[in-house]
């Protein structure tokens, strides 16, 4: 009842779990130990662990006492693994707590960005209706340079006639003042 043999475990965890419980049970192990060690393990790994146990093969018997020491080893190799993952965990948080906050800097950037881009639709829109009074304007001054030459037009062909009459008079006139009277 005190020892444990490799091919006594073997076959208990080839037959199933319920049948290597009762062995380790029967062991005299305390049940809270064998959930805690040995559930979460797969077979192979009890399997495992007990063969590295009774290390150069055979039918070696071994204490409960040894046994212990030995699950007692693994548990903390178990703990240690699990501290570093714990850590590992944490500096996961971390990173992703500096991803959310990179997030939401790229968040506000891209609010930022969307307010930049109404202020120049706005913009856009203003020159767009400044551009039309441009044109307007345009049209109105096309409208009265076009006006102002056909009436500088008239006036130097006015003043054409008006040169051409006063240069009858000043010659009539000339002719007039040669005569005595």
């Amino acid at each position: 009842m005190g020892s444990f043999f490799k091919k006594g475990i073997r076959g208990a965890a080839e037959q199933n779990w319920q049948n290597l419980k009762l062995v380790i049970l029967s062991l005299g192990l305390v049940p809270e130990v064998v959930y805690t060690v040995f559930l979460p393990l797969p077979i192979e790994n009890v399997i495992s662990i007990r063969y590295n146990i009774i290390q150069g093969g055979g039918d070696v018997p071994m204490t409960n006492e040894e046994f212990q020491k030995i699950v007692l080893k693994k548990l903390t190799n178990l703990e240690e693994k699990q501290t570093g993952l714990e850590e590992k965990f944490s500096n996961l948080e971390e990173k992703f707590s500096n991803l959310e906050e990179k997030f939401s800097n790229l968040e506000e950037k891209f609010s930022n960005l969307e307010k930049r881009q109404q202020n120049l639709e706005e913009g856009q829109k203003i020159f767009a209706k400044k551009l039309d009074l441009v044109y307007e304007q345009t049209g109105f001054l096309t409208e009265f340079r076009t006006e102002t030459n056909r009436k500088l037009d008239s006036i130097i062909e006015d003043n054409k006639s008006i040169y051409e009459i006063l240069g009858e008079h000043e010659v009539a006139i000339r002719t007039l003042r040669r005569r005595p009277v």
